[in-house]
């Protein structure tokens, strides 16, 4: 989605509302943004919000995953990139970085600012003071804000993504399906496309894509409208139903379905997955949201609401 401006960004209205206040404060003061931690599920537009930020303010961004930033130079190296125009580094998944680049992100990240003491000795930075103040903004993004470590997650201003409305999702699957593929989608279609999204705007665009391939595939560059119908016999044909469950999630609730308690290992076996985050993170997180999953010190239980949707 192409969005420039926080008035453009659907949705996540009070963290909009935060940052823009943010955003608003450091204009005026000529002082460059706190670092920031996005968290929330899945989705849910850490990444394009923390773009919209970096728009609003006019400074470079740049891009990473965690899990690349190796070495504290990694990280030393994005600064380099930005500092000159105070740009903002977005860090995804900012829970999978490890313990010694964390460490020795702390003096950088302190009050906002970098002492007038910090020297970089490492040949990257010259060893003398390299400013008296901060030179880039950090905006992290986790779905596991627990597992970060307090005194780290202490130095951001914590910013909950929420899930989406239906209304809001609604208008952000008509308007991408208009400005992405030039193609309307009918209200009561919009609405099969968001019934199976699990509120979350990147699955609602990833169905919306793969109706819109099908389209194309059928009837040719004439394809112009998706229809309620349309939808439920895409979704049927890709093993998706009427509330977003797929072939594997269906398959995980038959494996609880004789009422019988089962540790998140033996649900690993039996589905033949080695990752148990993928099980967590995947399957299990939402079968719980949607009160068909109950997970406790006894294991994993389906519930009665899952058991009446299995038959």
């Amino acid at each position: 989605m192409a969005v420039e401006r926080f008035s453009d960004y659907l949705g996540q209205r009070q963290a909009k509302v935060r940052l823009e206040r943010a955003v608003g404060a450091s204009r005026v003061l000529s002082k460059p943004l706190r670092h920031m931690l996005f968290y929330g599920p899945p989705g849910v537009g850490k990444s394009l919000l923390s773009e919209v930020v970096a728009k609003e303010m006019g400074v470079p961004f740049v891009k990473v995953i965690a899990g690349s930033l190796k070495k504290l130079s990694n990280f030393l190296d994005l600064v380099k990139q930005v500092s000159a125009d105070r740009g903002i580094i977005f860090i995804d998944e900012i829970h999978g970085l490890n313990l010694n680049v964390m460490e020795g992100m702390y003096p950088i990240l302190q009050d906002n600012e970098y002492p007038d003491e910090v020297f970089f000795t490492n040949n990257f930075f010259p060893s003398q003071p390299i400013c008296d103040g901060q030179l880039a903004t950090v905006i992290g993004a986790t779905t596991e804000l627990g597992s970060i470590p307090r005194p780290f997650r202490d130095r951001f201003l914590l910013i909950e993504l929420e899930i989406y409305s239906d209304e809001i999702l609604s208008k952000i699957i008509i308007n991408q399906a208009k400005s992405r593929h030039r193609v309307r989608i009918l209200p009561d279609a919009a609405l099969e496309f968001v019934k199976r999204s699990r509120s979350i705007p990147r699955i609602a665009l990833e169905l919306v894509e793969s109706v819109f391939n099908a389209g194309i595939a059928v009837y040719g560059k004439k394809f112009k409208k998706i229809d309620k119908d349309f939808v439920i016999s895409i979704m049927f044909d890709e093993g998706i139903d009427e509330i977003g469950l797929r072939d594997i999630d269906i398959q995980y609730l038959q494996h609880l379905s004789d009422g019988r308690s089962r540790s998140i290992s033996t649900m690993k076996a039996l589905m033949g997955i080695d990752n148990e985050k993928t099980i967590r993170d995947f399957i299990e997180s939402y079968l719980v949201r949607i009160g068909y999953l109950s997970i406790s010190s006894r294991g994993r239980r389906i519930t009665s609401d899952g058991l009446e949707h299995l038959h």
